[in-house]
This record gives C-alpha cells, sequence and structure tokens, in this order.
C-alpha cells in the first residue's frame, strides 16, 4: 500500500477516491439491509413467542 500524497496527478487520485468511496457505499448499503432483515427476524419470533 502506497502513501497517499498531494503530488502526482489529482485527477485519478479523485477518480480513485471517488470508486473506493461508492464501493464502501454499496458495501455499507448491504450491511445495512442484512441488519435490518436479522432485526425483523428477531422481531417476529419474539412476537410469536409473545402470542
Amino acid at each position: 500500500m502506497h502513501r497517499k500524497t498531494s503530488t502526482g496527478c489529482p485527477k485519478t487520485a479523485l477518480s480513485y477516491q471517488l470508486k473506493q468511496l461508492r464501493c464502501n457505499c454499496v458495501f455499507l448499503e448491504k450491511d445495512r439491509e442484512k441488519k435490518e432483515r436479522k432485526k425483523e427476524r428477531e422481531r417476529t419470533s419474539t412476537e410469536r413467542e409473545n402470542l
């Protein structure tokens, strides 16, 4: 992993950062969906127990 420096072509660095950001966003979105689904499952199971 190379150290990021202010020198060099900023355009490529920016596009690289944007790409990373987009991937990160997608990952976070998937992660959140997973957590939400898990929460839903837990809630339905607890509701069944309460009935």
